[in-house]
């Protein structure tokens, strides 16, 4: 029988002297509607997809430190519900004018395409910034974190 992702955790942490509240160890939102959930996730557990991206400032929004390599992720759906653990492998800080073909593709947009990424995630990235009351603009600083799965595998 598989081991579920509450009792990974707590071996995993343990073997490593961390715990679930570690200043390393961080809960992220990976979506923002029930809708993709289904989706998204599969392209995380598939290899598709080996990044994930933030507004920088969306961190210090809530109460989080700022990412860095070693980090370890729990990615929740849209109810907190965690699905996946991974960890940070390589971080690179852009604006979204900035964003490259590499990262989308890593994003999990097939063939890298900017267009794509940017119709399917400007959404995302403005909600973040109306939920942090900023104003978004083609300067802001996105976080683009490459990851290794650790669960499931």
């Amino acid at each position: 029988m598989a081991i579920d992702i509450q009792k990974f955790l707590e071996i995993f942490l343990d073997e490593r002297g961390l715990h679930r509240t570690h200043e390393k160890v961080l809960y992220v939102q990976f979506i923002l509607s029930s809708d993709e959930a289904d989706y998204s996730f599969k392209n995380v557990f598939s290899g598709k997809r080996s990044a994930m991206f933030r507004i920088k400032q969306w961190f210090t929004s809530q109460d989080m430190s700022i990412p860095e390599i070693g980090y370890i992720i729990v990615l929740t759906d849209y109810f907190g519900q965690a699905h996946a653990v991974v960890e940070i492998t390589d971080i690179k800080t852009v604006t979204y004018k900035n964003f490259t073909q590499e990262m989308a593709l890593a994003a999990g947009v097939e063939g890298g395409d900017l267009d794509v990424w940017r119709a399917t995630r400007q959404a995302a990235i403005m909600a973040d910034c109306e939920a942090m009351k900023i104003v978004f603009h083609e300067d802001i600083e996105i976080m683009a974190m490459w990851f290794d799965l650790l669960y499931p595998q």
